[in-house]
């Protein structure tokens, strides 16, 4: 599948926690993706290309699942969290392992923050 995937996951709950209006451009995911998880402070244009086509593959493939949205505005592609992404979420927790003791896994608790935001705002 994806050799990276606990960073792929991780900008996947960066998209959740920072998803307003139209969501998140993929440039400023790719900048997330190489900053803070794969720790490259100057990317080169290759190593950036490299982390932009992962993460557009990997959004595309969650997106014909329907747990993402991609929209092309005004020649940035977005990404937008759906319902089901925090079904994923809640999913992910429940085939997960004895051997984790943790009560309560945050992605968890992201997406009730999540959930209970579009609550607030009426959105459905």
């Amino acid at each position: 599948m994806y050799k990276d995937l606990d960073n792929l996951l991780k900008v996947l709950k960066y998209v959740l926690d920072h998803d307003f209006g139209l969501g998140v451009n993929l440039p400023v995911l790719t900048r997330f993706y190489l900053e803070n998880l794969l720790h490259v402070k100057n990317p080169s244009h290759k190593e950036y290309h490299r982390a932009y086509m992962r993460l557009s593959r990997f959004f595309v493939s969650l997106s014909k699942e329907g747990y993402v949205e991609l929209k092309r505005v005004d020649g940035l592609v977005w990404v937008k969290a759906t319902e089901k992404t925090v079904d994923l979420i809640s999913y992910a927790r429940k085939t997960q392992t004895r051997e984790t003791r943790r009560r309560f896994h945050e992605s968890k608790y992201s997406a009730r923050e999540y959930v209970e935001h579009k609550r607030v705002l009426g959105l459905r």
